[in-house]
């Protein structure tokens, strides 16, 4: 008898509490998307990566993750974040494959 009486209470503060806060949340903002809603999930996530490829290309080895590109608009911050890695690494990628053409190169002038 004492448990449930006690439960009770402890649930009726825990009610009262939770509305006698006195500010309301205000409402979550949301951002407009810039991509057609016939796009997938992926296609949006591959035209930000795309975007920030081309960020990562311009700006020569400084790649500042904000601000977001506009095709980025629609994506979470952990789907925004994997657009960004994933673009790294295909930087990172491009410039080892340059770097062994060079390399290639170099070691066929020697000859």
């Amino acid at each position: 008898m004492r448990t449930r009486t006690t439960l009770a209470a402890v649930g009726l503060l825990l009610a009262l509490t939770a509305c006698s806060s006195g500010q309301d949340a205000p409402p979550p903002t949301t951002t407009p998307s810039s991509a057609p809603p016939s796009l997938s999930a992926d296609d949006i996530a591959q035209q930000c990566a795309d975007a920030l490829y081309q960020r990562v290309q311009a700006t020569q080895g400084e790649v500042p993750s904000e601000p977001r590109p506009p095709e980025c608009a629609p994506l979470s911050d952990a789907e925004y974040l994997d657009a960004y890695m994933a673009s790294l690494e295909v930087a990172n990628d491009a410039s080892l494959d340059e770097r062994q053409d060079e390399r290639e190169d170099a070691e066929q002038q020697d000859q």
